[in-house]
């Protein structure tokens, strides 16, 4: 169920991600400032992914 759940976020895009985590009081404070934060951690993900593994 959790891993379903995951992938379930990962197939969303940031907005809908960012709407569906959004509730009043969130500590970014706006759906468009958590899409951000998606946005940026699903960047930095894919570019380590990228990498070369270490030898």
């Amino acid at each position: 169920a959790l891993i379903s759940g995951v992938a379930e976020r990962a197939a969303q895009s940031p907005r809908q991600a960012a709407e569906a985590a959004y509730y009043p009081g969130h500590p970014l404070g706006s759906v468009e400032a958590i899409e951000a934060e998606i946005t940026r951690r699903r960047a930095r993900k894919q570019a380590a992914s990228a990498l070369p593994a270490a030898a």
